[in-house]
């Protein structure tokens, strides 16, 4: 399930940067939200399940929306503007680390460990690996802004409050939380949108529309789904892992659909970020703890 929401968002990635070509950052946002609640509307209502009522719950439905939506979206969306996808996912990257600290001031039960730790620490790297170290030269040497870089910092701080914030909602199904975040996001960009750009000025290409479409319905509904159903099995820290196999999975695609060539260093990033996962998720563990059979139980010819 890592896997596929990090693969996920690294789709998503790929499509920000295509929709951006005739589509502003926050009108982008505002579509991505809206088009992701209609298919988790249709879904609630198949499964027989209800949005709660007004109340003290949908203050927290109201910050998942804009750590996990609204305020997210925009950053990285006028940050896409000005750095390159890689760079962006690099930043994303830091989100396990904001968590871990976060978890640890404002959790009982996700105190930093060492393994914890070593975990972050290890798929950063890998994700560094990835992108290589002439990704921030070339940031340099460009002249790019340096507060598009500070505000993608910024999303990936929105991502861990939310990831935290979100153990309060543990016990509301997943696909309520996420289609109560997909509403919530979107009700507090429509303000934005009409106070900083002019959507219905704008003349969009298919193909944009297409793209934000794709996203919503599968790097949005399908991804935050699939998140919160995380959050509830493993915890704040360990779910904000899918940001370790997001740039990776840009990668992939930029290669196989955009024609980009796939460093070598590539595969030995995607080691690192698997070990990483392997080490934070305890399956390492689990395999130390297995017990070996005995003589009378049946082995590998059994």
């Amino acid at each position: 399930m890592i896997l596929a929401v990090g693969g996920l968002f690294g789709a998503t990635f790929v499509l920000i940067k295509v929709a951006l070509t005739s589509i502003t950052p926050i009108t982008i946002g505002l579509l991505r939200l809206s088009l992701a609640a209609v298919p988790l509307l249709l879904v609630l209502r198949w499964h027989g399940l209800r949005l709660p009522p007004p109340g003290r719950v949908w203050g927290s439905f109201a910050v998942m929306g804009l750590g996990n939506g609204a305020l997210a979206y925009v950053l990285i969306n006028w940050s896409a503007q000005y750095i390159e996808a890689g760079l962006v996912g690099i930043l994303i990257a830091t989100t396990p680390i904001f968590t871990a600290v976060l978890a640890h001031r404002f959790t009982r039960d996700e105190r930093l460990r060492v393994g914890t730790v070593v975990a972050v620490a290890v798929g950063f790297v890998g994700v560094l690996l990835l992108l290589g170290p002439g990704t921030l030269l070339r940031l340099e040497l460009a002249g790019m802004r340096p507060w598009s870089v500070l505000a993608m910092l910024g999303a990936a701080l929105c991502y861990a409050v939310a990831a935290v914030h979100g153990r309060v909602l543990r016990d509301v199904p997943p696909l309520v939380t996420a289609t109560a975040q997909q509403i919530t996001g979107a009700v507090a960009l429509v303000p934005v949108v009409l106070l900083f750009e002019s959507p219905f000025a704008l003349h969009p290409r298919w193909q944009d529309l297409l793209a934000i479409g794709v996203g919503a319905v599968f790097g949005t509904s399908l991804a935050y789904l699939l998140f919160f159903k995380l959050l509830a099995r493993i915890g704040a820290t360990r779910v904000t892992l899918v940001t370790y196999v997001t740039p990776f999975s840009a990668v992939i695609l930029g290669a196989v659909f955009l024609g980009e060539r796939l460093p070598l260093r590539a595969f030995a990033a995607m080691a690192l970020i698997f070990l990483s996962i392997a080490l934070s998720s305890g399956w390492l563990d689990g395999l130390r703890r297995r017990p070996a059979p005995d003589a009378g139980s049946p082995g590998m010819d059994g």
